[in-house]
């Protein structure tokens, strides 16, 4: 008796819900404990934490931004794509909100190993949730709608949308904990070209 096999609706919720998670372990384990910024909403949501003195949680402000970003990105990319990430955004501040207490201090101790790590498993998580047509939120949005008008692939975009949040945690947090932020980032951008691209392989047989 064979087994069923997973219907495909199904199978890209269930990954854009691990991608939500591998994410949300990434910045609760890893980058607001360091006050990393890695971009994207949880990046903004790092600064508001910690600029109002650890009062209001990430979860919280990372669901607030999405909201007006999410309302831009279904005019743009359609409402299949808002169905997905309103999705993904959910269950998004729901990891963050309930890891985040978990991990008051980081999983290393070491900043730039932090970053390293931070940076590989958010990109697989981000590229989970954008291969199945959907999104991380923050961002990622800005950059999709990027990929969408423009020759830039994903990664860049991101790159692209991300490098002011970068640069206001720079200033906030001194330049060591920027050039972090910014080898974060990079490391991002370039796993998450380089997994949509694994993805989204197909192969090909022609017999002749």
């Amino acid at each position: 008796m064979q087994a069923k096999k997973i219907p495909g609706e199904v199978r890209a919720y269930l990954l854009i819900a691990l991608g939500m998670l591998i994410y949300a372990i990434a910045a609760t384990g890893f980058l607001i404990p360091h006050k990393i910024v890695g971009g994207g909403a949880t990046g903004l949501g790092t600064i508001i934490y910690y600029l109002s003195g650890e009062t209001v949680p990430v979860g919280v402000s990372y669901f607030l931004i999405n909201i007006v970003l999410l309302i831009v990105g279904v005019r743009v990319l359609g409402p299949k794509f808002g169905i997905k990430t309103v999705f993904a955004i959910i269950i998004g501040s729901m990891f963050l909100s309930v890891l985040q207490p978990l991990f008051p201090e980081a999983l290393v101790s070491d900043k730039f190993m932090s970053a390293i790590i931070a940076g590989m498993m958010t990109g697989l998580g981000i590229a989970m949730a954008l291969s199945q047509g959907g999104s991380t939120g923050g961002t990622d949005i800005v950059a999709m709608i990027l990929h969408k008008y423009t020759s830039l692939e994903i990664g860049r975009a991101l790159l692209v949308s991300d490098l002011g949040i970068v640069l206001i945690a720079a200033y906030l947090y001194g330049a060591q904990t920027g050039l972090y932020c910014i080898l974060g980032m990079i490391l991002k951008c370039t796993v998450v070209d380089s997994a949509i691209e694994s993805l989204n392989l197909r192969k090909v047989c022609t017999i002749i």
